[in-house]
């Protein structure tokens, strides 16, 4: 009886995995595969093993640079794989074989896009990816073509044109391997700067973006760490001033230090100037009502911005940016429930992307809402519990709740 039943089992298992398609060799109308395009030593290198491939959608036949989106690709992958193992840290036993599992899982491969209609409304990104909820759909790489042919009218530099693709097409490709912006380490702006922009930055600096990118440091609640990653340049604020801020999240604890405090004033203070006037005002009562030293010099710098009366005229006009401070503020300090109250009055629509300008607090909206966002209404939702049965206090708290996951489900939307 037993030998029979393990044979039904085989019968009715080779069937089953015999119907998964392989796309590569039957790609959906208007892609072709783009497959096996590495060396068999670069495959053995990698942990590669044939098929492998992305699908390529007909819209991207045109020049990126003087090459084809085959070269970016392969560009993009290549330098990948060769700089994690070149760097032969935490990270390239982490992201080695999530590389792999995208790339040769034939039945739902990974699809490139080049003119996606998400970017008639934002315009500015240089690429996006969409990463679906359902394992029966088609991970999406989407590039925003026109931006790229945009950057080499502008700029007739060809090369660059193509390295800007390429590091986007890989930095969509980190987010597919489980990658977010702001969140834990930056391992996305330090990975591109050290395998794709090498030749053009500081060595101090790449050796700082090679560092991170490695793997030297697996949690953002480490001083050193925030020090090297404030130096990677203006063109990653928004990373930098995010990661910040959901350190502070993450850990109030460790981002109530002294330390950690000042340098992320000195930091956004050089990119949102309003944002800064009202944190110093949060940050000098703090260290005044805990009897915190402060030298001369850290005394003189927030003094300074505390009374800059122009900020005070300025700030006026965006009332959002005291509503960010003080939900960041408040919680960090362990008042929740005055969090939530601010959290709640917050304009999610007030910050426009296209503003270049508004750059770092459309960030700091992000790490607010979004992480933040998520435990206050878990507090709320604490809160509702606690007091089912006083009418009163249920239905303020149930208020606050509704009102902070409509902020997130909003801010969701406008991204």
């Amino acid at each position: 009886m037993k030998r029979v039943i393990l044979i039904v089992a085989i019968i009715t298992i080779v069937p089953l995995a015999a119907t998964a398609q392989n796309k590569f060799d039957n790609p959906p109308e208007e892609f072709r595969a783009y497959t096996n395009f590495f060396t068999e030593a670069e495959e053995k290198e990698f942990e590669l093993t044939r098929p492998y491939g992305v699908l390529i959608k007909a819209e991207c036949d045109q020049e990126y640079g003087g090459k084809h989106i085959e070269d970016v690709i392969y560009d993009a992958l290549h330098r990948g794989y060769k700089g994690f193992i070149r760097l032969n840290g935490f990270t390239k036993g982490h992201f080695l074989p999530k590389f792999k599992g995208i790339l040769t899982n034939v039945e739902y491969p990974l699809q490139v896009t080049c003119f996606d209609p998400i970017f008639q409304y934002q315009k500015k990104p240089f690429g996006a990816a969409y990463i679906p909820l359902k394992k029966d759909e088609f991970p999406r790489i989407r590039l925003n073509a026109l931006r790229f042919r945009e950057i080499n009218n502008e700029y007739k530099k060809p090369d660059w044109t193509f390295l800007l693709l390429s590091s986007t097409f890989f930095h969509e490709f980190l987010h597919h391997s489980g990658e977010e912006h702001s969140e834990g380490v930056v391992l996305l702006c330090a990975c591109d700067i050290c395998f794709f922009l090498d030749t053009r930055k500081p060595k101090d600096v790449l050796q700082n973006a090679c560092d991170i990118c490695a793997g030297k440091w697996l949690r953002p609640n480490n001083l050193e760490y925030l020090e090297k990653m404030s130096t990677l340049g203006e063109e990653n604020v928004s990373d930098e001033i995010g990661n910040f801020l959901y350190v502070m999240v993450r850990y109030p604890e460790f981002g109530r230090k002294k330390d950690i405090q000042l340098l992320f004033l000195r930091r956004v203070n050089l990119y949102e100037s309003m944002f800064s006037w009202v944190w110093a005002q949060h940050l000098q009562r703090f260290f005044n009502k805990n009897n915190i030293a402060l030298t001369a010099e850290e005394s003189e710098f927030l003094e300074k911005l505390v009374t800059n009366k122009q900020l005070h005229n300025d700030l006026l006009q965006r009332q959002v940016i005291v509503d960010l401070s003080n939900t960041m503020w408040y919680y960090l300090e362990g008042n929740l429930e005055l969090a939530a109250k601010e959290l709640a009055h917050i304009d999610v629509f007030e910050i426009k992307l296209e503003d270049t300008r508004a750059i770092v607090i459309y960030e700091i909206m992000n790490v607010v809402i979004n992480h933040l966002g998520k435990k206050l209404a878990d507090y709320c939702h604490q809160k509702l519990v606690e007091y089912n049965n006083v009418e009163e206090r249920r239905l303020y708290y149930s208020e606050l709740y509704s009102r902070i996951v409509r902020k997130m489900a909003l801010r969701i939307l406008r991204r």
